[in-house]
């Protein structure tokens, strides 16, 4: 399998959307082509599946595999640095931008976001949770749901292996996305309480199991042949309709917007099979640029909210298109300070270790 710089593209699209998303939704800006930005989540979540499932099946007992907690937590050790800088970033924004500052209210905000800080706050420990009162940053959500769906899927996948995507992740991915569809109209929920669990919960399995069915439709498709027209039809067909996302998205009723679940699916296997005019072309140019690009997807992705916060409090007038694009701009240029900041000091780290 080559390197799927296709697939780093995709994730600081669907980062940057998201950003814009949240953008749009608390400065009140009517703005059509981030409406949909939301499902852009399934998307990551996939991702993440589909390389568990890899790591799972390539391994032929060489070395043996993580237990569930020891590899969950490896997946929070990669993001950590990140994430708890973007926490005490966000946390810092939101205490100065609310005037109210004071050293008691900050220690007793600071233990109200103590779920949040351990990436816990999807456990189901807050009753009633809400946006913008229990959550700190509104897009932290899908990591704690993440960290706790691998803690469920991977022991399953690792125990069940080919069986688990040919029966349980189809089957569990329907029951979630028709509850979804059923219960909530939409797949933009996550904090609603569903028994004893988040439905954020029930998205990060659903999304998870969609990666592992990839994962295993990738190598059931290499090893068929399969007519190179209707492979190239599917790959421009299945990345037109990324633009269109974007373009049309006001126009999609919301249950149709498992369709692009599907989407993700397909662009996956053509990616990871490097199969299809735009995958190969994507697979094979600027790989340098575009691996930094999805290494910074994370950072864009944590960080964008506290400069929400401060263009809510300063710059709220400030959201027409030169605003979007001075926010474009400010967004980029901070997580890659950030990012290369952090990267210095863990290098300085390690050498004075040395």
């Amino acid at each position: 399998m080559k390197r799927m710089t296709s697939i780093e593209f995709l994730r600081i699209y669907a980062a940057l959307s998201i950003a814009f998303l949240h953008f749009d939704q608390f400065l009140g800006t009517k703005n059509p082509l981030s409406s949909k930005a939301y499902i852009w989540v399934e998307f990551f979540l996939m991702v993440t599946g589909f390389f568990m499932m890899k790591g799972i099946l390539e391994n032929n007992g060489d070395k043996p595999l993580k237990n569930p907690l020891a590899y969950t937590l490896g997946k929070a050790k990669a993001i950590w640095g990140i994430y708890a800088f973007s926490f005490f970033f966000t946390f810092a924004i939101r205490e100065i931008t609310s005037g109210k500052a004071t050293l008691k209210v900050v220690l007793s905000e600071l233990w109200h976001f103590k779920w949040e800080f351990l990436m816990l706050h999807m456990a189901g420990f807050t009753p009633n949770p809400q946006f913008n009162t229990d959550y700190l940053n509104p897009s932290a959500w899908y990591l704690s749901s993440l960290l706790l769906g691998v803690l469920l899927v991977y022991p399953l996948a690792v125990r069940l292996r080919e069986k688990f995507c040919t029966t349980v992740a189809p089957l569990f991915m329907l029951a979630v996305y028709c509850f979804f569809m059923q219960s909530y109209k939409t797949m933009d929920a996550g904090n609603q309480i569903v028994l004893c669990t988040m439905a954020g919960n029930l998205r990060a399995v659903a999304g998870l199991c969609g990666g592992a069915l990839s994962y295993h439709c990738f190598t059931v498709a290499k090893n068929r042949k399969t007519n190179k027209t209707t492979q190239d039809i599917l790959n421009i067909a299945s990345w037109l309709s990324i633009p269109c996302l974007t373009i049309f998205c006001r126009h999609i009723p919301e249950p149709d917007m498992l369709v692009y679940v599907v989407v993700f699916l397909l662009i996956l296997i053509q990616c990871a099979a490097n199969e299809g005019p735009i995958s190969r072309f994507l697979n094979s140019h600027g790989n340098t640029v575009l691996a930094s690009c999805g290494s910074h997807s994370i950072a864009v992705y944590l960080l964008h909210f506290g400069i929400i916060l401060i263009w809510r409090k300063w710059l709220p007038s400030f959201i027409g298109k030169a605003g979007h694009i001075t926010y474009l701009v400010v967004l980029i240029a901070f997580s890659v300070l950030v990012l290369r900041l952090g990267q210095a000091i863990k290098k300085k780290i390690l050498r004075q270790a040395s």
